[in-house]
């Protein structure tokens, strides 16, 4: 990201999203955003993104929020897991990062229990 400086306040904006495709285990719901009663709207999920630490070489899981516009029957469950395809932006070190999904791509795999055990004996 770059900084911008503009009568002594400092800004960052948005280089490149990042696009990704690949599984995601929902860890929570966090409902609809400013939707109330409505029937379709953009809804909050909490899950995370693992990567590979350079400076130890671990691997570490950050959490992220992944928004994902759709109908109340096709929102996505908590405790499973599914392949999503979106964009991912970090607006800043404050915040968590966050991917918009494209509702239409979106597949669930199972459950988050026997996805994690089939992914551990590989």
């Amino acid at each position: 990201m770059q900084t911008k400086s503009n009568n002594a306040v400092a800004f960052r904006r948005i280089c490149h999203p990042a696009t990704l495709h690949g599984p995601f285990d929902i860890i929570a719901s966090l409902g609809q955003i400013g939707g109330g009663d409505t029937t379709y709207g953009q809804f909050q999920y909490d899950t995370t993104i693992g990567f590979t630490d350079p400076t130890h070489g671990n691997e570490t899981n950050i959490m992220i929020k992944a928004n994902c516009y759709g109908s109340v029957p096709s929102a996505l469950q908590a405790d499973k897991v599914y392949i999503l395809h979106g964009r991912l932006i970090a607006r800043n070190e404050d915040a968590p990062p966050v991917l918009f999904c494209e509702q239409e791509v979106t597949l669930n795999i199972g459950d988050s229990s026997t996805y994690m055990s089939a992914y551990l004996i590989c």
